[in-house]
């Protein structure tokens, strides 16, 4: 740790940064960092202010503010570093048992049960229709749904955690803080409120997720309300946790714009719903059913980036009627994006889970240009980090933990290519400096000579 640079830290601190602000998923959601001078060049020891080993994993990004750096692990821990040192001020387990009373033991238990029952219902009817299907593939897609329940019903222990893909765990999902608070969702259905100081405000379970693949979408805060998407969408109280409205909705994995269209605050789901943060309401939902990563709103466009891409011009007002207006629809290189994209001065920036890097005109889809970024991955499943752009460049990164540094516009120009440990983390920036959630510690990256001068 190069102790020379924390008095420069310190005062950078002092004033705007500790006011309360909404800090969550890539800080505001974007990915860009207009007043980052944080370096272009890095490794693990060059540049590193600070570097803080982590007790487990997680693939959740820093969320840093007021001061803090709240950070997430597996299987439901929260831990909270101080931003100057990096040390770990407190952290919290939040497993089933730790964080519920026994009354959300018991409702627990019976909603697991009534879960089961209409399982055990759905398959008798899947089983019954086999009877008639046929066979080869024509009866396959009956085959694979029976598979499916019966290992739902077999899972479905109230207090055995739900199913999960290796690489994405229980603690994929950002946490969102107000600089006295923080917010964080667990793929085990769990929501917790702290407050900065590690004591616990309210904890409650929402609702447990299906997916094989588990959970990753991101808190929002909006209109007062957390905004929480397991299999539905929920808003609740952030004060005490308690349900404001509940909307049936689809899982998914990526994170919901939240915006306000005139002066209506407005949530865009990845599973292609608008819906009214003030009560739940559904305005339109036929937008593109995200499989991966969720929705960017840039002025009164929003884009729907993976490998099929399209554009959406919003009406200025929400009225009787509200329906947005496709813009382009194609496709981009690549299959899954993991990965949420960048939007900057008419370009689009994505990259696909195998490291191909796409740019594509905003107004109009058309590819500008499009490179295989050759990050180091060992496999398809490589690039989990979204694109980010902070000191004027693009920064895109690997599970390798390699990262490439590129100037924005419509040719491709390197400027640096820098190695940390392994991640599936986004990282973020704050002035002179970037965070970085690795598999193994969190990183404080920024120009150590000139601190130390």
């Amino acid at each position: 740790m190069n102790r020379g640079a924390l008095p420069f830290i310190v005062l950078a601190l002092v004033g705007p940064a500790v006011q309360a602000q909404i800090v969550g998923w890539r800080t505001d959601g974007q990915g860009i960092y207009s007043e980052s001078r944080s370096p272009l060049v890095w490794s693990n020891v060059d540049n590193v202010i600070w570097k803080t080993p982590m007790p487990s994993w997680s693939n959740a990004s820093p969320v840093v503010v007021g001061g803090r750096l709240f950070v997430l692990g597996e299987k439901a821990s929260l831990l909270c570093l101080d931003q100057v040192s990096g040390q770990i001020l407190w952290q919290a387990s939040n497993s089933y048992q730790e964080v519920l009373s026994r009354q959300a033991l018991k409702k627990l238990t019976q909603d697991a049960q009534d879960a089961k029952t209409e399982l055990e219902r759905e398959l008798a009817r899947v089983e019954a229709e086999l009877k008639d299907a046929p066979g080869g593939r024509a009866g396959q897609p009956l085959r694979n749904q029976a598979k499916q329940l019966r290992r739902l019903i077999k899972e479905n222990n109230p207090f055995e955690l739900p199913p999960t893909h290796g690489d994405n765990g229980y603690s994929s999902a950002t946490a969102i803080s107000d600089g006295q608070h923080v917010w964080a969702v667990y793929g085990t259905g769990v929501v917790v409120c702290y407050d900065r100081d590690g004591h616990r405000q309210w904890a409650r379970f929402v609702q447990k997720p299906t997916h094989r693949w588990g959970h990753s979408a991101s808190p929002r805060l909006i209109d007062g309300k957390l905004i929480v998407a397991i299999i539905d969408l929920f808003a609740l109280d952030p004060q005490d946790g308690r349900t404001l409205w509940r909307t049936a909705s689809k899982e998914h994995f990526g994170t919901s714009a939240v915006v306000h269209v005139g002066s209506t605050p407005l949530i865009f789901t990845p599973a292609g719903q608008i819906v009214q943060a003030g009560n739940g309401q559904v305005l339109y939902d036929q937008m593109p059913k995200m499989n991966w990563n969720g929705p960017i709103v840039v002025g009164d466009t929003v884009f729907c980036i993976e490998d099929t891409a399209s554009a959406w011009r919003l009406p200025k007002t929400v009225g009787a009627s509200f329906e947005p207006e496709n813009l382009w629809t194609t496709r981009v290189r690549g299959s899954r994006h993991y990965a949420s994209p960048v939007v900057h001065e008419g370009l689009v920036y994505t990259i696909s889970r195998e490291e191909k890097l796409s740019v594509l005109d905003a107004m109009t889809g058309k590819l500008v240009y499009w490179r295989d970024m050759e990050l180091g991955g060992v496999n398809s499943n490589s690039a989990y980090s979204s694109v980010s752009m902070a000191a004027g460049h693009l920064i895109v990164a690997s599970l390798s933990g390699q990262f490439a540094v590129f100037k924005p516009g419509r040719e491709y120009h390197s400027v640096a290519r820098n190695q940390l440990e392994p991640l599936r983390s986004t990282p973020v920036f704050i002035d002179n400096w970037m965070y970085v959630r690795g598999l193994e510690h969190v990183y404080c990256i920024g120009r150590t000579a000139t601190a130390a001068r």
